[in-house]
């Protein structure tokens, strides 16, 4: 974006390029989009992977590693891929093997086939700065060297890249799908069966429909986007990120007022008029449908100006129910979906809202262009559509 072409870090990216050009390699730069949340064992994406500044803990497969090293380690795998598919033209000059690295006194060995190349009259080499950059030597046959700059204080060399592809390809396909935060526990449900059924793997990330679209806008990696309303699709759609006529309404939303309290809520949500409560949680207004439908109730009750103080916005609905689940918020507005789901953890209370007070929560999943030609991408698009998933939608809570 604007902010880091015009940094420090932006000039780091230019003077790189300028090196490579000059010793014949490719600076190919990686897609850093949820890199610190996605898991480098299985590849499984969520925002709470990431426990602390400095802890990973993968909520799917377990796997614990410091949070950086994780992080390095997703981006090397990216870059390697990017590398060995093909994407980018090798360019067309001899190999230096051994040549001076001006910028850093020292001498790089390449195309050695060392687990580790040294750097020659150096110690150790400081880590380079670039977020998401990969560097590699196109004169060595096979690629075998490939030099990973990840963010923090250290590098990372990845040898045989082949072998890490050969590994990382004999894996099924891979659908990486944008969800609005409201459905993800119902995806991932269906996730899981899609999974059973075709050996393809779903990687999930959540947010609110705003966010993800921003994401989308910036070229993230999606495949398919799922999203608490109908405009964002047909946004993409017009704007060239979707494919045209992919778009769905893969549910309708409902919306609750819900309290971990048992007899906090009561059956006409009478509970927001007596306003004998702390906070009152709802997702932004701006970036998240459910927000803005939270809004629309509030407003159409009278409430929103006088409730306006004790209002706190969740980042997505996700985060909404998180403030109430944790009862930093006494009560707030989320998805039916998200309460069903969560039943057997929290007795609670709930009002579930009129739809006459909130206009429709039409949500729509659309093909984005980058999944068009991804086969795993173009299944799971489908398998949405089939008749057991609008059931197992249906009983989640949602209509369809």
């Amino acid at each position: 974006n604007k902010s880091l072409l015009a940094s420090t870090w932006g000039q780091t990216l230019v003077y790189l390029q300028s090196k490579a050009r000059r010793q014949g390699k490719q600076v190919i730069e990686v897609p850093p989009f949820h890199s610190s949340q996605e898991c480098a064992a299985c590849g499984h994406i969520h925002q709470y992977n990431r426990v602390s500044q400095s802890g990973f803990v993968c909520l799917s497969c377990g796997n614990v590693a410091h949070a950086d090293h994780n992080a390095a380690t997703v981006i090397a795998m990216r870059g390697v891929r990017l590398l060995l598919s093909g994407a980018f033209a090798e360019k067309k000059k001899e190999a230096v093997r051994d040549h001076k690295d001006q910028g850093r006194g020292g001498r790089l060995r390449t195309g050695c086939g060392n687990a580790i190349h040294a750097w020659q009259d150096r110690g150790k080499p400081q880590g380079w700065q670039h977020p998401c950059a990969l560097v590699v030597d196109p004169g060595n046959p096979g690629y075998k060297t490939a030099r990973i700059l990840a963010v923090g204080d250290f590098m990372i060399w990845i040898v045989g890249a082949a072998l890490l592809f050969a590994a990382y390809g004999a894996r099924a396909g891979e659908v990486r799908v944008a969800a609005a935060a409201d459905f993800v526990p119902t995806l991932t449900g269906l996730a899981r069966d899609f999974e059973k059924t075709t050996g393809n793997r779903v990687l999930i990330s959540m947010g609110s429909t705003g966010n993800l679209y921003a994401e989308i806008s910036n070229d993230a990696p999606f495949d398919i986007f799922l999203s608490a309303d109908a405009k964002t699709p047909k946004r993409l759609v017009a704007q060239g990120r979707a494919v045209g006529g992919s778009r769905f309404t893969y549910a309708v939303g409902r919306l609750v007022l819900w309290s971990t309290r048992p007899g906090e809520v009561d059956a006409h949500g009478a509970v927001l008029a007596r306003g004998n409560f702390s906070h009152l949680a709802i997702a932004d207004p701006v970036t998240a449908p459910y927000g803005a439908a939270a809004r629309q109730v509030l407003t159409r009750l009278g409430l929103w100006h006088t409730l306006g103080r004790r209002i706190v916005d969740g980042e997505n609905v996700g985060q909404t129910f998180e403030f109430i689940a944790s009862r930093n918020a006494a009560l707030g507005f989320v998805s039916l979906a998200q309460v069903r789901a969560e039943a057997r953890a929290y007795h609670g209370s709930y009002w579930q809202v009129p739809q006459t007070l909130y206009r429709p929560l039409r949500q729509q999943a659309v093909l984005l262009t980058a999944g068009a030609g991804n086969p795993a991408a173009v299944a799971f698009y489908r398998f949405l559509r089939t008749a057991p998933v609008r059931r197992a939608i249906r009983a989640a809570g949602y209509g369809t």
